[in-house]
């Protein structure tokens, strides 16, 4: 991933290399050549194919929810928010993935502008072009599309070659061709594009060449690669000074993360736990308490009505009585109490709020995800 994004409240803000459109384009350079070797052999075995995602600007949403409407000027665009997917193509990138959101009022997967005007014609890429996931179906949703099979024809004539997991091309491309709908020369381009990286990778010569028990075993978690992980991982944390108090954080105090989705690394994400040495208790099955050395503020995880994103109650006074699972926390009638009702949080942003909480000077915030 190499979106650009100044947006705190987006959830995967942590995935990218920040906002600097220059250091964004130097490590996205970096990240093609540590997938496809220096050289871009993709013949070699130690090496896979990297797809450049998601084209395009698909770190601006609005308000910070994923899959958002993206709307800036193209003056902004193309200073700021292109570069890093240039630099991946220059480096030899050969398969771009496109973005769920739209810009200037059309989603990436069905815009000829993006997936062919700009990005072939003009920045050169020779490579093929993916979906993220479902964005072909999505366009329904957008309301450019009646159904289906018509954002499968807004796709195909974009310049999207690949459908991943929708099946709208499966579906409906064929008959399409036969009733004249698709030039069927646009999908000799696009399966052209597709094998041409398939023999770059050399499956055609051996479709298994990538199932070798003996270098999983060589490669996978190799001491030396998880030697370099800590290494670079150690040398790239940045320590912020609490200057002023700007927190009202002080040595000896306690903070408790309390919710099933506590330790989970996967849906809580490395933006919010990545500390080492944390005291976790674990109060109920579905309850889990992680206690930093901080006091004042208690944030609690749980899905909520299957939601995975994890509903937040942060409380910036000492509790009064032990926290049990019989005895929930309540707003008390006597302090200052805010609700905020995000349209879409996650996570990875949950310390976003609880900074911007705690800074606001609210005496007792909760904040839950909306349903």
């Amino acid at each position: 991933m190499v979106d650009v994004s100044v947006e705190p409240r987006w959830g995967r803000v942590s995935e990218g290399a920040g906002e600097d459109p220059f250091l964004g384009s130097k490590i996205a350079a970096a990240r093609v050549r540590g997938f496809q070797g220096k050289d871009n052999d993709l013949s070699d075995t130690l090496t896979v194919l990297a797809t450049v995602k998601h084209f395009a600007a698909y770190g601006a949403p609005q308000a910070g929810r994923d899959y958002n409407t993206v709307d800036m000027s193209e003056r902004t665009f193309l200073d700021i928010y292109l570069p890093p997917y240039k630099a991946a193509i220059d480096a030899g990138a050969m398969s771009v993935m496109t973005s769920f959101n739209e810009l200037d009022g059309v989603p990436a997967t069905g815009s000829k502008y993006l997936m062919t005007d700009l990005l072939r014609d003009q920045l050169g890429f020779k490579g093929f072009v993916v979906t993220d996931y479902t964005s072909i179906n999505e366009m329904v949703h957008h309301g450019v599309a009646a159904d289906d099979p018509e954002a499968g024809l807004l796709a195909i004539k974009a310049g999207v070659d690949m459908d991943m997991q929708g099946e709208v091309y499966f579906k409906y491309l064929k008959k399409q061709v036969e009733d004249g709908l698709v030039d069927e020369k646009l999908i000799d381009q696009s399966v052209r594009r597709v094998l041409k990286v398939k023999f770059m990778l050399g499956l055609f010569d051996d479709p298994y060449r990538y199932c070798n028990p003996e270098s999983e075993k060589r490669y996978v978690y190799a001491p030396e690669h998880l030697e370099a992980a800590l290494d670079v991982a150690k040398k790239s944390m940045v320590l912020l000074k609490n200057d002023n108090q700007v927190l009202p954080l002080s040595k000896g105090d306690k903070l408790a993360v309390i919710g099933e989705l506590a330790t989970s690394t996967r849906v809580v994400c490395p933006t919010l736990m990545p500390i080492t040495g944390l005291k976790i208790q674990r109060m109920r099955k579905s309850i889990t308490a992680i206690v930093w050395p901080i006091r004042e503020i208690i944030l609690v995880t749980a899905p909520i009505a299957g939601d995975l994103r994890p509903a937040i109650f942060l409380r910036a006074t000492q509790l009064r009585r032990p926290m049990t699972t019989e005895a929930p926390l309540r707003p008390q009638p006597h302090l200052r109490h805010f609700l905020i009702r995000p349209t879409k949080v996650c996570g990875r942003c949950a310390t976003f709020i609880m900074f911007w909480a705690i800074s606001s000077g609210a005496n007792m915030v909760s904040a839950m995800p909306s349903i």
